[in-house]
């Protein structure tokens, strides 16, 4: 019967699939001082994969695949510059496929233990020959996210921030043991909505160029602009991915900035003083602040009163998009009702800082009390009702807070016979506090007439003077008697007669006494 028999001299040849997705990943066999000591660890899974060990051997066929898993390569020395034949516990694999191509495969589970390895196998043919497969890439097996720490290193008021807003992110990969995979792309998100809507993606880190385990820490600032973010509700959100595909979302960080100064107006009910500053009414201001973020506990009013009265000042209003425009209004109003000289501005700081002023002192008075007018005489003795036989003096006494004495209207006529004459004025007035005081001296004779009105500064009149009517006459009647020779002796019928002289006649006035022997 004839023998068969098979001469074989040629080793298997195989290739280690680390890559679950089928991809070579690498190659056999290599001279040893290339690999050794250099493997990168670049592919990595978050998820549970299959590695792969391809073998053939064409003449007597593969008879085992054997592989071997370590956490770092092999190292190669002087001593023993093939560590892998030392390998004593080689792992077998159930093979598959035909004599001359066979396959093994084992998996690995990132939920079951997170790690990194290197897989070398050893190939062995039915002719007893030996084949080892070092690997040109390690990999990771890792399923645990990055780890991401944002600190705030501004400091706001009351919440709230008027400048840029920096944030200080730290970022690590965790590792177990020598076990992590590294930062692939690190980046953040600014949405703010409100005053302004803005989104903004900002890239930290994106190495997904260099799929290498490394960057497994990242620290440094981030600053969100207040002149870009301008917005009560400000979000943040850092977001980073390792090699593995784990992916982290940090806790969005909720920010109100408020950069935009408050601003002020005033405005009045009443705005057509009596020469330029008076008025005889209640005025009322309204004030309005424009701002986003209103404090009313800081909006400080400056109002002066001569008289001492404060105006009274309601209670704040607010638009129905307070706290989320710049353009909110808030409304108060300051009633001016009493008498007096004031002055009014105000400023005001809204929650984040942010500074304004009125920029103008408003000046004005507010007078609805009438003025009064009293008039009294130095002589009240007339003669007969309205005859005076002396001059008079008047003194005039207005009552007023504003007064000018060249609003005082006095209308004073003087007539001697029916025929006009020089008419007194007034004297120089004196001022003692709201009491202004003044003269008229009716010195000469004269049928006079005096009246006088006032209306003040701010449009208030006195009550009507009625006005007085009388007589000055300092002049002695003239009697002279004719028809008679004073000290004459009569023989015959005497009969006087007399003239009695006097502007002024008064029929009650003229008194005729007859003396003598027998009268």
């Amino acid at each position: 019967d004839p023998n068969y028999f098979t001469v074989d001299a040629t080793a298997p040849s195989g290739r280690i699939n680390l890559d679950g997705d089928g991809e070579d990943a690498s190659d056999i066999p290599v001279w040893l001082d290339k690999f050794l000591d250099v493997i990168s660890f670049n592919i990595f899974r978050n998820h549970t994969y299959e590695v792969k060990l391809d073998s053939s051997d064409a003449t007597s066929g593969v008879k085992s695949i054997e592989y071997y898993k370590t956490g770092m390569p092999l190292k190669a020395s002087e001593e023993n510059p093939n560590p892998v034949t030392s390998i004593s516990n080689w792992s077998p694999l159930e093979i598959q496929g035909s004599q001359a191509a066979k396959k093994g495969s084992f998996t690995v589970n990132p939920e079951v233990k997170n790690e990194q390895f290197v897989v070398y196998a050893k190939l062995t043919d039915y002719a007893g020959h030996v084949t080892y497969l070092y690997p040109s890439q390690g990999a990771v097996a890792d399923n645990t996210k990055p780890v991401i720490t944002i600190t705030n290193l501004s400091t706001p008021r009351n919440g709230i921030y008027k400048d840029d807003v920096t944030l200080h992110v730290e970022v690590t990969d965790p590792t177990n043991g020598n076990t992590y995979s590294g930062i692939e792309s690190l980046w953040y998100e600014v949405a703010a909505t409100g005053n302004v809507n803005d989104g903004e993606t900002t890239w930290l880190m994106d190495n997904s160029d260099n799929r290498v385990q490394s960057h497994q820490n990242w620290s440094g600032n981030i600053v969100i602009p207040a002149d870009r973010c301008n917005s009560n509700d400000v979000r943040v959100t850092v977001h980073a991915v390792d090699f593995a595909g784990n992916r982290y979302d940090s806790e969005t960080v909720q920010l109100s900035i408020d950069n935009t100064d408050p601003t002020i107006q005033v405005t009045y009910d009443l705005n057509s003083p009596l020469n330029e500053r008076y008025y005889n009414a209640t005025r009322t201001a309204t004030v309005t602040v424009t701002e986003r973020n209103f404090d009313e506990s800081a909006v400080r009013f400056n109002i002066t009163n001569t008289d001492g009265t404060m105006p009274s000042i309601s209670g704040w209003s607010h638009s129905a998009d307070s706290g989320v425009s710049d353009n909110a209004t808030h409304t108060c109003y300051v009633t001016f009702a009493a008498d007096g000289d004031y002055t009014l501005t105000l400023n005001t700081t809204d929650l984040a800082g942010n500074d304004s002023h009125y920029t103008q002192v408003d000046d004005f008075t507010i007078d609805q009390t009438d003025p009064t007018i009293q008039v009294s005489y130095d002589n009240n003795s007339d003669a007969e009702n309205g005859y005076f036989n002396a001059e008079r003096t008047a003194t005039i006494t207005v009552t007023e807070h504003n007064f000018n004495a060249a609003e005082v209207n006095a209308a004073i006529t003087a007539r001697l016979q029916g025929t006009g004459v020089s008419a007194p004025g007034l004297g120089s007035w004196s001022t003692r506090g709201d009491v202004h005081t003044t003269t008229v001296n009716f010195s000469a004779d004269a049928d006079y007439t005096f009246d006088i009105d006032y209306t003040d500064l701010a449009g208030n009149a006195a009550a009507d003077y009625q006005g007085d009517t009388f007589t000055i006459d300092q002049t002695v009647p003239e009697v002279e008697f004719f028809d008679i020779v004073d000290k004459s002796a009569n023989k015959d019928m005497v009969a006087p007669g007399v003239t009695y002289s006097d502007i002024n006649y008064s029929e009650n006035g003229v008194k005729l006494t007859l003396k003598g022997a027998k009268h």
